[in-house]
């Protein structure tokens, strides 16, 4: 008889807390044995291997296919058990039950190290529910043997219903584990609202967003302008396909039935649109006799610019135990993403490949893989314009409801490689069903609680992006960027090679400086305060080379009206001249003054010349030889403009310098 450590270790209680920094958390990797296994017919559901790897099912707590149940739910003649392996035997100070449905029912823990000697480290001496779920921990003084695997024991008959078991793991460190959905770069920062302008008391799902942003496809249930049918007696109205305008802000308005020939006495809906929105894929096949078949069909537009005659798009080998499928195409056209349950399936609908064939089918569906298909169900699936980035529900991974959204990348051209599902975060998913996930720019739109919601997926933004040149060669030149907020400190903005990009947040006004040895200073103004929504602006820097008889713009050079009296505002760039100066000890500057076209040319020549004057004045206190500056006043004689306006005005009033 194996033996046992002296000491039982007490359940440890806590709240949500956030994981420890550095603790090393393994999951089981491998099921030894089990006692027994709920009876499914569909794929792995319920099996042993769902209680591997990290929580499919918490933070939430519900009865899922994604966790370990056993055959019988209250079983009082036999102690239930399953016993998982770790991949790496490690030292432990804590172990970590996921109990996604119907927590209470772990009676016992079993500790067993490399050799297969067994450890008691926990016990329950009073069996009883508690509660919906839990992560149940049991917190121990740090083993002095590696522990290979754990044995975890059930009393089912004493917590009613199933008891579900969606993850084992031990750990390094006591401190307090929260599980969180696996979050990622693509987590909503952004709350959703309901979209204006269609939701009603009937039910609305499966939005379908045209490319070109102007209006809106979506389903409608049981509403008294749906085509109309009878069933049992009963005139019902089932779901038709609608159709509403979008606005610049993203509202709708003017929901309408859309009618023949897409909409008929039964269930319609709509999925993919061409990006040129040429064509339009629908729901099941639409037979010449009226009646409705699971499948695929397309309609066009005609030249009259309305949607003809559904035809049907085979699909090879389509098979279908499931009363709901749903489909994606890709922008090419050339990639089908089917929903579906077959016989392959994981466990309920699954995600599956089919690759065009012809205009009109394509060849047999190809299980996507497991990386996002689960013992549950992966729903709604929606391809983004890049061909890359799916997005589809799910209630197979660890989430915050029944289904949540999540976004996947596609790592190769098989269409079978894709990164592991990211959670979309607790502002689009909530605690019901988050499904018919769609994108429009910068908006997404979906379906929760019998309504049509939208969301912002990009923060409204200012990209920058552009060059620094040199204005005589117009060739690239790696020169030193700074931006600076108004009247905040300035920072850097990364260049490589004389290519820079950078956001800037909207509503704020901001100056971009950029330098480089041998060349003059600039600057440019960027004004974000009129901007609402997401917007990338090109700007090139053009940095004029310090050469003999180069002429350059002094921009920031200010008088009091009809004076010489330099203004103060005129100090930090005259004080830029004047290191300028200082790092350029041959440098000799000429400054030419200019003025407007309009008044006594002799008195706005004198004027000219004084205001030059000044600014030398000014470089000679900042400890530059009067001798290295010649100042000439050209008043209006060498106007940029002769247009009578101000802004024609405000440009010829200016002071130029010229290398000597």
């Amino acid at each position: 008889m194996a033996s046992t450590m002296k000491f039982i270790f007490s359940l440890v209680g806590f709240g949500w807390c956030l994981v420890a920094f550095s603790q090393n958390i393994q999951w089981a990797s491998t099921v030894i044995a089990v006692s027994s296994e709920k009876k499914s017919t569909s794929g792995k559901q319920y099996k042993a291997e769902q209680a591997l790897g990290k929580p499919n099912v918490l933070p939430a707590f519900q009865n899922s296919p994604c966790a370990w149940s056993p055959q019988e739910a209250n079983n009082n003649k036999k102690e239930e058990f399953i016993h998982v392996a770790f991949a790496n035997p490690m030292s432990i100070k804590q172990v970590l039950v996921a109990e996604s449905f119907n927590a209470g029912a772990i009676s016992q823990i079993f500790a067993y190290d490399d050799n297969g000697k067994e450890y008691l480290i926990y016990k329950n001496p009073q069996v009883t529910s508690a509660g919906k779920g839990r992560l149940f921990s049991v917190a121990i003084p740090q083993t002095p043997y590696l522990v290979a695997s754990l044995k975890v024991t059930l009393q089912t008959g004493k917590v009613n219903g199933e008891n579900q078991i969606d993850a084992i793991g031990i750990s390094d460190s006591d401190t307090p584990v929260e599980i969180r959905p696996n979050l990622g770069k693509h987590q909503v920062q952004f709350h959703s609202e309901p979209l204006s302008g269609i939701n009603s008391q009937y039910l609305e799902a499966n939005p379908v967003v045209l490319p070109s942003g102007k209006g809106i496809y979506f389903t409608r249930l049981n509403h008294p302008e749906n085509i109309k049918d009878t069933l049992n007696g009963k005139i019902v109205y089932k779901q038709d396909i609608w159709f509403a305008e979008l606005d610049d802000k993203g509202n709708a308005s003017n929901p309408i039935n859309i009618g023949e020939p897409l909409n008929n006495r039964q269930h319609n809906a709509a999925f993919t649109i061409a990006p040129d929105e040429s064509y339009m894929l629908l729901n099941n096949k639409y037979l010449p006799d009226g009646r409705l078949e699971k499948g695929l069909s397309i309609t066009y537009k005609t030249p009259e610019g309305k949607w003809g005659k559904p035809e049907i798009l085979e699909i090879e080998g389509f098979e279908s135990k499931s009363e709901f499928n749903e489909y994606t195409l890709s922008p090419d056209g050339k990639v089908l993403i089917i929903s579906t349950e077959a016989s392959n399936t994981l466990g309920g609908n699954d995600l599956y490949v089919a690759f065009r064939k012809d205009n009109k089918s394509f060849g047999k569906p190809i299980h996507a893989g497991n990386i996002i298909n689960s013992a549950a169900d992966e729903a709604t699936p929606y391809l983004d314009t890049d061909g890359k980035t799916l997005y589809f529900s799910s209630n197979g991974f660890s989430g915050y409801g029944s289904f949540d959204i999540f976004v996947t990348q596609r790592l190769d051209d098989t269409w079978l490689n894709w990164s592991e599902p990211e959670n979309l975060g607790d502002k689009i998913n909530s605690e019901g069903m988050d499904i018919y996930f769609a994108k429009q720019g910068n908006w997404g739109y979906y379906s929760s609680r019998g309504d049509i919601y939208r969301i912002r997926m990009v923060e409204p933004l200012l990209v920058l992006k552009g060059r620094t040149l040199n204005e005589k060669t117009q060739q690239l030149i790696p020169a030193r960027l700074s931006l600076q907020e108004m009247n905040d400190t300035p920072k850097p903005i990364e260049n490589p090679e004389g290519n820079f990009r950078t956001s800037l947040k909207i509503g704020k006004k901001y100056r971009v400086s950029a330098e480089l040895e041998g060349f003059f200073p600039q600057e440019i103004s960027i004004d974000a305060t009129a901007i609402s929504n997401y917007t990338e602006i090109e700007k090139d820097i053009l940095l004029k080379p310090m050469e003999k008889d180069a002429t350059l713009r002094l921009n920031r050079i200010f008088f009091a009206q009809a004076e010489a009296v330099l203004m103060p505002e005129s100090y930090p760039e005259l004080d830029e001249l004047a290191k300028i100066m200082k790092k350029n000890p041959k440098m000799r500057i000429q400054l030419e003054g200019h003025t407007e076209i309009y008044g006594n040319k002799k008195a706005l020549k004198k004027l000219s010349l004084e205001r030059t004057l000044a600014i030398r004045e000014y470089l000679v206190k900042k400890g530059i030889s009067k001798s290295r500056i010649q100042c000439i006043g050209y008043g209006a004689e060498r106007p940029l403009s002769t247009e009578d306006t101000e802004q024609a005005r405000r440009l010829n009033r200016r002071v130029e310098l010229k290398i000597l």
